[in-house]
């Protein structure tokens, strides 16, 4: 009698072939669906930091640009026409307390503009342009501490004052509206890169579930042959 084993039919082996290809198929469709999405994790942070940075501070920082100097010249007018010592020196306070919040505001858009030529070109002409508003309005101020109301009138109804106000107006706005449009355009980056990872993540499941319903299929009768 011959008690030598039987050696394993071709068909068997490719049967065990099939088998193992099934579970590679499906462990690599996985890995694939789960790097994908975690990778797509890591792009949607980004986007999330960039779009905060770029918008919600960004725009804050412009708006406050643009609001701070309305302040001075209303808190400067004020002073012009006041008469009270005790007035005028909170309305002198007020103007300095602002022009002191813009230049905060102009440093902290810089640090998050300052890699951006255009926007960065923009908030550089608004801080010339209130540097410029502030230089004229300082005699102003003088006259109007020294109780010189009248040619403390005078000078800021003046060319010399209207000027620049004009210009910081002009500039502080063209800054606002700027900014507003580049968050807004990261906005929109944003909601594209999010449907095309959305996308990408479907089309993988999708495809993660045929490959395990086609590997259930071959294992399936893989099982079958084995046993005949």
């Amino acid at each position: 009698m011959n008690d030598d084993p039987k050696p394993i039919s071709v068909s068997k082996w490719v049967t065990f072939c099939l088998i193992l290809a099934g579970f590679f198929v499906m462990t690599s469709c996985t890995i694939i669906t789960g790097v994908a999405g975690i990778r797509d994790l890591h792009i949607l942070r980004n986007a999330n930091g960039k779009l905060y940075n770029d918008g919600v501070l960004a725009v804050r920082y412009a708006d406050d640009i643009n609001l701070f100097p309305a302040q001075i010249r209303s808190s400067l007018h004020s002073l012009v026409v006041e008469t009270e010592p005790a007035k005028m020196q909170s309305y002198r306070q007020e103007i300095e307390i602002n022009h002191a919040g813009l230049k905060e505001a102009e440093k902290n858009l810089m640090e998050l503009v300052k890699g951006y030529p255009n926007r960065k070109r923009r908030l550089d002409e608004a801080t010339a342009a209130r540097e410029e508003y502030y230089a004229a309005i300082a005699p102003a101020i003088d006259l109007a501490m020294a109780g010189r109301r009248t040619e403390a009138w005078n000078l800021i109804n003046s060319e010399a004052i209207m000027t620049p106000t004009y210009k910081l107006i002009d500039r502080t706005h063209t800054l606002a509206d700027f900014v507003m449009k580049r968050a807004q355009d990261t906005a929109e980056e944003n909601s594209a890169r999010a449907e095309e990872m959305q996308t990408t993540i479907m089309i993988l499941i999708s495809i993660t579930i045929l490959a395990a319903f086609a590997c259930s299929i071959i294992i399936g009768m893989a099982g079958l042959s084995l046993h005949k």
